[in-house]
């Protein structure tokens, strides 16, 4: 049997799709994967240490002027919803007090800005505040 052109097409296309360099289904250009948000936070204690006043605060340069929600987790819990702060339209900016547990606790804040046409869901750890047992 002498083999025919689409035998050796047919083989050349086996051979390709053994080897993995043939995509199953081609991608189409308008599904490009979504970035990530512009997301810069941090917390700290606010004043002298032992003042026992706490702060998170950020930018969002690609969230201006819109609402992002402050999630809380205690005690190795779950997260929840905790609050929603608004960025300045200027620059992105925010700036929301946070507070520790109770004596024996630990409590830790993440900042979750929304997902956008450009921007995909952001997520980013704040703080987390352990109080001394008493």
């Amino acid at each position: 049997m002498t083999p025919t052109p689409a035998t050796g097409l047919l083989l050349a296309a086996l051979l390709m799709a053994a080897s993995g360099t043939v995509s199953a289904a081609p991608v189409p250009a308008h599904s490009a994967a979504k970035t990530k948000h512009d997301l810069v936070v941090t917390g700290e204690e606010v004043g002298s240490e032992g003042t026992n006043k706490f702060r998170i605060y950020g930018t969002v340069a690609t969230f201006k002027g819109r609402k992002l929600t402050i999630q809380v987790k205690a005690n190795h819990g779950d997260w929840e919803f905790w609050k929603k702060t608004a960025t300045a339209a200027e620059d992105g900016a925010f700036s929301e007090r946070i507070y520790g547990g109770k004596a024996g606790s630990k409590i830790c804040y993440k900042v979750v800005v929304p997902s956008t046409k450009r921007y995909r869901t952001t997520k980013e750890r704040a703080a987390c505040i352990t109080t001394d047992p008493r």
